[in-house]
């Protein structure tokens, strides 16, 4: 039997080479242990955020499990991931990694700093946005090039003074040693380096992490490994899976379209780029669309005033999962002047179309 590893650590309770052939009952001795260590971060999965998808998702996304989520552009794929990775990090507790190719690591943090501030908006009050952090930033800047040896204000400094900046600084600084950012690239920035990072960040914080890649199709490979889109998908697909069972993390990862994808009116998972080799991998995919853009003909005929209403809603559709009921669509409030998403859902009670609407 392999050796239970880093049991009396007080990190890891065990950790069995998944290579290793195991009976079941190596498997209940080794669950035994776990338990009666009291250690809990291999039981729980860890959860979003977001209700109910938690509850679909059995409680949240299970360690050695990858949820992909796609959509078109714009339509807050980064938002929610983004809301997610904080999330875990702030409410869970939960050391996260998120490794982003298409923005960078100021931006994100400029971005958390918006949501934070939406989030504890007063219905009616007038709520600074990431321009008015700009151009804070900037008066700052500028008050500092003219100092003249007097005394220097540091960006914290600047945001404690007002009590909205304060409020949304304090709520970062409860989770900051807790949220890794990475930008990274899409040409040097491979399968192999996402799970040095990842290896890295459970090294400094002693256990496991949850870890996010935006985007899939832009982790750097060989080029000379893949012929076209389609393995390079599959190469990029199965590496992250293989990232998330044997590191035994959650891995939640961003998926772009496909040119086909792009038109369609309402997104799929077949829309996905690659859509073969992510629907096998995945354990569980969400697929994104904004609530005005799929709902029937009938609710916006009969009633326009509602209708409009629709366009601040994004529908999550679960299109596929392992643990749980697929093919549910929910739906959420979407603040993308804070970069936020209203994280008490519902379910869609209206008629959703498939395809474009043409005729119905």
């Amino acid at each position: 039997m392999a050796d239970v590893i880093g049991f009396d650590s007080g990190s890891e309770t065990w950790r069995v080479d998944q290579a290793i052939p195991a009976t079941i009952g190596e498997l209940l001795k080794n669950t035994d242990q776990e338990v009666v260590s009291g250690a809990t971060g291999s039981l729980r999965p860890v959860p979003t955020g977001f209700n109910p998808l938690d509850g679909i998702l059995g409680g949240g996304v299970s360690r050695g499990d990858m949820l992909i989520i796609g959509g078109p552009q714009g339509v807050g794929k980064t938002i929610a991931s983004l809301q997610m990775a904080r999330n875990m990090a702030a409410e869970a507790r939960y050391p996260t990694l998120y490794i982003c190719y298409e923005h960078s690591r100021k931006h994100l943090m400029q971005r958390l700093l918006c949501l934070e501030v939406g989030a504890r908006a007063v219905p009616g009050q007038a709520t600074p946005t990431l321009l008015k952090l700009n151009e804070l930033m900037v008066a700052v800047a500028q008050h500092n090039q003219h100092a003249n040896g007097g005394p220097r204000l540091a960006f914290r400094e600047a945001l404690r003074r007002d009590p909205l900046w304060a409020q949304a600084l304090a709520a970062i600084e409860s989770y900051a040693e807790r949220l890794f950012i990475v930008k990274a690239s899409s040409v040097t920035t491979t399968l192999g380096v996402v799970r040095r990072l990842a290896e890295d960040v459970m090294h400094r914080t002693g256990g496991p992490i949850s870890l996010f890649v935006d985007y899939l199709q832009k982790v750097s490979i060989d080029p000379l490994s893949a012929q076209n889109e389609a393995e390079k998908t599959t190469i990029l697909s199965e590496g992250l899976k293989d990232i998330a069972m044997t590191l035994e993390i959650p891995v939640i990862v961003l998926a772009a379209a496909d040119r086909e994808g792009l038109k369609a009116t309402r997104m799929r998972l077949h829309d996905l780029r690659g859509s073969s080799a992510i629907q096998y991998e995945s354990d569980v995919v969400m697929i994104f669309n904004n609530k005005y853009q799929i709902i029937s003909r009938n609710h916006i005929t009969y009633n326009p005033n509602q209708a409009q209403a629709f366009r601040n809603w994004v529908v999550f559709s679960i299109e596929k999962n392992r643990g749980g009921p697929a093919m549910v669509d929910l739906e959420f409030a979407i603040d993308p002047s804070h970069f936020r998403f209203s994280t008490q859902g519902g379910y869609v009670r209206e008629q959703l179309i498939d395809q474009r609407i043409v005729n119905e």
